[in-house]
């Protein structure tokens, strides 16, 4: 019987215990660890969130808000950001394109627009198919295989994901039972 796959739901908090971030990861500290490193080592991450993090001297606070599954934790984090965006108090960082940001306190004018364009920039479904289709039996390198491992750890697969990745694991094996069986005929 395998455990079930739990998210953090967590907070950053800067020095005057004021929340500036919400976000959900399978392990809160070593994200945060992560995005003051995307901060510091991408200047030009225009995120506010990111502006925030390389204005810092240290790594800020981290405050786990919830622990739930996975399958449960887009939709707790939202609910957290809603209800702190409700509080005049926070100033979250946090951009979300489907979300009337008008009047919300703390939201930057500008970090609006600039989420905006940065969300403008994202590839069609037509385009992510296309480049999908030319990739399609293009090999990884180990070094790949590795981080996408780590990127998709803890995801919930659904079934017809699951059954792709066993048709494709058996047809590995039956390619090189194949492969052996004409090594031994030789």
């Amino acid at each position: 019987m395998s455990a079930a796959v739990t998210r953090e739901v967590y907070a950053l908090v800067d020095e005057s215990g004021t929340v500036r971030y919400v976000g959900q990861s399978a392990n809160a500290r070593a994200r945060t660890g992560k995005h003051r490193w995307d901060a510091l080592h991408n200047p030009g991450d225009g995120r506010p969130v990111a502006a925030w993090l390389r204005s810092l001297d240290a790594t800020p606070t981290v405050r786990v808000l919830a622990t739930v599954d996975a399958a449960d934790a887009v939709a707790v984090e939202n609910r957290w950001i809603r209800q702190l965006r409700r509080d005049p108090a926070a100033q979250l960082l946090n951009l979300r394109p489907y979300e009337d940001l008008a009047g919300l306190p703390g939201v930057d004018p500008a970090a609006v627009a600039r989420m905006r364009w940065s969300l403008a920039r994202v590839p069609s479904a037509q385009r992510r198919a296309r480049v999908s289709a030319v990739l399609r039996g293009h090999r990884v390198s180990a070094e790949t295989r590795r981080r996408i491992g780590l990127a998709t750890r803890g995801r919930p697969k659904s079934p017809a994901h699951r059954a792709a990745i066993s048709a494709g694991v058996t047809s590995w094996h039956a390619r090189r039972r194949l492969k052996e069986a004409r090594v031994d005929a030789r």
